[in-house]
């Protein structure tokens, strides 16, 4: 994986699996007596059980009310924390799964891009020329920006 999204796996993984070590109360099946690897295990199990849960949502369809930009997930991310520190760690754990996917998306901007490039570059035996993917990549990032800005201006509109 690239850089990026393997950090946001890694990351989502061990959130999880610190809130089963430090509070495992509130979780079915996990037992105040487990070792940390323990704990890292089921951390990283759940994290993959939620990535399919959200691959499987994605697919469903996603309205414009789901989606949202960094004031909507700051404002929701204020609402975890005051509701308590578990649920601010898996709000957080969770943000870096869904982060972790997007950036696999195979666009010129993001690692799923890179690797898109590198698996042509290897069927084809050689790179595609830079005065074909800089335009690409630019039309990409104004469309990111764009959409950034849409999503931002809805979020602050739902407060």
């Amino acid at each position: 994986l690239a850089a990026g999204s393997g950090m946001n796996f890694l990351l989502s993984g061990f959130l999880f699996a610190a809130l089963f070590y430090f509070n495992p109360d509130n979780w079915p099946g996990i037992t105040a007596d487990m070792s940390l690897l323990e704990a890292i295990w089921h951390g990283f199990h759940v994290m993959v059980e939620r990535l399919f849960e959200l691959l499987y949502a994605w697919g469903a369809g996603v309205s414009e009310v789901q989606v949202m930009g960094p004031v909507g997930i700051a404002a929701i991310g204020a609402e975890n924390f005051h509701t308590g520190w578990s649920d601010f760690i898996l709000f957080i754990a969770l943000v870096n799964l869904q982060l972790a996917i997007m950036n696999l998306f195979p666009l010129p901007i993001f690692d799923g891009g890179k690797i898109f490039g590198i698996v042509v570059e290897v069927v084809c035996g050689k790179a595609v020329h830079v005065k074909y993917t800089f335009p690409i990549q630019v039309v990409f990032v104004v469309l990111l920006v764009v959409f950034k800005v849409y999503v931002t201006v809805q979020d602050i509109l739902r407060l």
